[in-house]
């Protein structure tokens, strides 16, 4: 009769191995826990859901994305000098301007619209008269349509929700520190400066007279260091050359249409 095998060693047993045996298994799997990756189940499951559920999600991610941005640059090292020469005043006052500031941003928002939202409506109204009825407006009397508000409108929402945290991150603390009572002289002096334009029928720009005002603001401080004067530079150099690249840009778009073929042979 043959010898019955003797059993392999159980190695899934602690008391049955050695001390180096067991200090090799942790190792091992403390590795293993450390290279686990908790969302791997979910990253290899595939979504089931309807393709319109999915571009729903993917609109709400980039709709929403700018409003989970930080705009404040207090953590920015490179502004901490330019923020250690302002001037600091009482909490109790800065907490007071909190709420008024509330009010001139809803001021400036609306002399916003007054304004710049009104030089993208006027042209869209105009091209829309002129194909509904074949003629050119000289008279400028033809009442704008509503829906063209509406879309001026949700447009420059749409652009604040996706890009605007952008130029909020380089105004907001990005020039100066800023405290709800410079926010609140900067954004009223802009929305009075809008208006009265918007009355008077000239087309400004607010992102400039709130620049303007937000480097005023800084020079009340009394310290030239208090300005970050190479963001100054860069804005006031975009707006120079902004201007020639979209006239540019518009000029060779109508070239193209005007010189384009509209006779079938």
């Amino acid at each position: 009769m043959p010898p019955t095998p003797s059993p392999e060693p159980n190695t899934d047993d602690p008391s049955k191995l050695e001390s180096g045996e067991i200090q090799e298994k942790i190792e091992v799997g403390s590795k293993q826990c450390d290279d686990f990756d908790t969302n791997a189940a979910d990253t290899s499951a595939v979504d089931a859901s309807p393709w319109y559920i999915k571009t729903l999600r993917l609109v709400k991610y980039y709709a929403l994305r700018g409003m989970k941005q930080d705009v404040r640059n207090l953590g920015n090292d490179k502004l901490t000098e330019i923020h250690n020469a302002a001037k600091k005043f009482d909490d109790d006052t800065e907490y007071l301007f909190s709420f008024l500031q509330v009010i001139t941003a809803c001021l400036a928002s609306f002399a916003h619209g007054s304004n710049d939202v009104s030089n993208a409506a006027g042209p869209i109204s105009a091209i829309y008269d002129t194909w509904k009825t074949g003629r050119v407006d000289i008279s400028g009397e033809n009442p704008v349509p509503k829906w063209v508000l509406a879309m001026a409108g949700g447009a420059i929402v749409l652009g604040l929700l996706t890009l605007g945290y952008h130029v909020m991150r380089r105004v907001g603390n990005g020039i100066t520190y800023l405290t709800p009572s410079r926010g609140f002289s900067a954004e009223l002096g802009a929305s009075l400066t809008v208006l009265t334009a918007s009355q008077l029928g000239l087309p400004v720009s607010t992102t400039l007279c709130l620049v303007g005002s937000v480097v005023f603001v800084g020079l009340c401080n009394g310290n030239l260091r208090a300005i970050n004067w190479r963001t100054v530079g860069l804005c006031f150099g975009s707006w120079m050359i902004t201007l020639p690249i979209a006239g540019l840009i518009s000029g060779l778009l109508f070239a193209f249409a005007s010189n384009a073929p509209n006779k079938i042979v």
